[in-house]
């Protein structure tokens, strides 16, 4: 592996910053300091792990404070497709304006729930709640007011957001574990229970930026009535540790080389890590803990790029 310098690297991903491409998450700064993590073990190996660093850069997927608008909106009108297809169903076919009055009438029975537990504070599903209020206008609100709304409010339509799905484990934990100490002051102990309580009467969905195929697998195996609304659909071929890579095209005589010093190195950051899908997925708020570990990990030996947004199971 040859790279001329470390500012042959920088020099790109510079570029890139003043372009906007990162919002402000990364600076100048950010990207110098990151990118010595790897210029500080060209001492320790014979391959030169900048190369390692010009790969991950190129392969980060980055979602700007400007995408999330674009996918809550395009989620939207997905769900007004559904509307419009469920009325031609029974024979009807919306015009323009009745989509929308159909639409008005859905978002007023509609509750956007934060996919966190009530101890969960300042997490990236608070985040999405917020994204999602401030576009759409719908109520939004935590599991704590998740029964009061469908029972005094008359909401139907029911979404648990967040930002990432990878293992689908922070859901499916969220699902099924005692939410409450005791059943009496909010009605229910677990959200499973509130599936089966308003399963006639709610439509229950999940909807999120981007989803991994292993998440939305795990997930409907155990709730199959779930409907789910996303933005990007993710799949093994986006593991930075696999062969099947699709960031490998244009590295591809340097594969074995630079997937062997990722697999070391996310083993020293990140120890045996079972949620980890080695994703480059980043948002302005910060990484979801599928993505790879040398982008937001942290100690005496390395510097992260970028923060970690889950840092218990997702």
């Amino acid at each position: 592996l040859i790279m001329s310098s470390r500012n042959e690297v920088l020099d790109i991903y510079k570029k890139y910053i003043s372009q906007g491409w990162y919002d402000n998450t990364i600076s100048f700064a950010d990207i110098e300091c990151w990118v010595d993590n790897f210029e500080r073990d060209r001492e320790h190996m014979e391959c030169d792990p900048l190369v390692c660093a010009d790969l991950l850069l190129n392969a980060l997927i980055f979602y700007q404070s400007k995408h999330i608008p674009a996918i809550i909106r395009s989620i939207e009108n997905r769900i007004k497709s559904r509307l419009n297809q469920e009325k031609q169903k029974l024979g009807f076919r919306l015009s323009e304006n009745e989509l929308e009055q159909a639409w008005s009438q859905y978002k007023q029975e509609c509750f956007i729930c934060s996919a966190a537990r009530p101890e969960d504070a300042g997490t990236s599903a608070h985040q999405a709640a917020r994204d999602w209020r401030n576009i759409t206008e719908i109520d939004t609100g935590t599991v704590v007011q998740l029964k009061k709304a469908m029972l005094e409010k008359g909401k139907k339509h029911i979404f648990f957001v967040d930002d990432f799905i990878g293992t689908g484990s922070k859901m499916l934990t969220l699902f099924s574990c005692d939410l409450f100490p005791d059943a009496n002051t909010y009605g229910f102990q677990k959200i499973k229970d509130l599936f089966e309580e308003f399963k006639n009467d709610v439509d229950f969905n999940i909807a999120v930026y981007a989803i991994c195929k292993q998440g939305r697998r795990n997930i409907k195996e155990e709730y199959d009535h779930l409907f789910f609304y996303f933005g990007d659909l993710y799949d093994e071929q986006y593991d930075l540790q696999s062969n099947n890579c699709v960031f490998y095209d244009t590295f591809d005589a340097d594969r074995n080389t630079i997937i062997e010093y990722i697999t070391n190195k996310q083993r020293e950051l990140n120890g045996d890590h079972e949620y980890a899908l080695n994703l480059p997925i980043g948002f302005t708020h910060g990484c979801p803990n599928n993505t790879l570990a040398l982008y937001y990990k942290s100690n005496e030996n390395w510097v992260g790029l970028l923060t970690e947004t889950h840092p218990s199971n997702s």
